[in-house]
């Protein structure tokens, strides 16, 4: 995020930065320098669309447990766990969606239903496994992909689909409503994103979508574990489509961050991404 330092002016003007080994020596020069930790943080950030989760606003009639300070507690677990998942010889890209740690203080620990946290100091602690890994389970995630007043499988989904297949999803068709139907709020989750999408021209997208926001269920918008939605049992079953050697079947989200970590097409997307935020334009 500046212009190249001294080291690197040189090396351009020696013809040194023509081969891969080259570059991948001065890209690590630079990785080690404090300077590329705010700048890779943003990528990721950006990335994961968590970077204005400091500033999200819950609607506190219907969450009486959030306050602006549980925003600022999202974006430091999340800051503290990229750091440690970008910038530690430990871990790797996989870790990203199955790290079985993460960092809370008191107060996130309670909300995560974790014991044996007190104070105000973040801490590195183990998740229960079945419940939560990676930064699919973090509040921040959870929380910036809901609404105010109620989580969204569909902006969930979006979210995996859009920034973690690099899809690109087309607008609706001409006469098709943008305003979705308002189902009947008393039916399961998966019944009334049934509702939304029974029109055909939905489903070309939809049918990607859902599967992928179902499998956020377990978890409300405030990212707490829950195992019944209103009068329904938590149904969080869901599957991946044409992601390559992503797709198949999965149960919640910790099963479906393990097919993540395993994928060449998601270590691809990544890859594009990246370059988009470092060239600052399209591929």
């Amino acid at each position: 995020q500046t212009m190249p330092d001294d080291n690197l002016f040189a090396a351009a003007t020696a013809g040194e930065l023509n081969t891969p080994e080259a570059l991948e020596s001065q890209a690590r020069r630079m990785l080690a320098s404090p300077r590329a930790r705010p700048a890779l943080l943003s990528f990721f950030n950006q990335w994961l669309r968590i970077d204005g989760v400091g500033e999200l606003r819950m609607d506190e009639m219907v969450f009486p447990a959030w306050d602006e300070r549980l925003s600022a507690l999202w974006a430091e677990e999340s800051r503290r766990f990229l750091e440690h998942v970008i910038f530690t010889d430990e871990a790797d890209f996989g870790d990203l969606f199955t790290a079985d740690y993460s960092f809370v203080e008191e107060r996130l620990a309670s909300l995560y239903g974790l014991e044996g946290v007190s104070g105000e100091a973040f801490v590195k602690v183990p998740l229960d496994p079945s419940q939560r890994s990676g930064i699919l389970t973090h509040g921040s995630l959870l929380a910036m992909s809901s609404k105010p007043n109620e989580t969204s499988p569909i902006s969930r989904g979006i979210l995996v689909l859009e920034q973690l297949f690099c899809a690109n999803l087309p607008k609706p068709p001409d006469g098709v409503p943008v305003e979705a139907p308002d189902p009947d709020p008393t039916l399961a989750t998966r019944d009334r994103l049934a509702a939304h999408s029974e029109n055909p021209a939905c489903m070309t997208c939809h049918r990607l979508i859902d599967p992928l926001g179902m499998g956020f269920e377990h978890y409300d918008a405030l990212g707490r574990w829950r195992t019944r939605v209103g009068d329904h049992p938590v149904d969080a079953v869901g599957a991946i489509i044409e992601a390559g050697d992503a797709n198949g079947p999965f149960e919640g989200a910790v099963e479906m961050g393990a097919r993540l970590a395993r994928s060449e097409y998601v270590s691809h997307c990544v890859a594009q991404q990246f370059f988009r935020y470092a060239m600052g334009r399209g591929d």
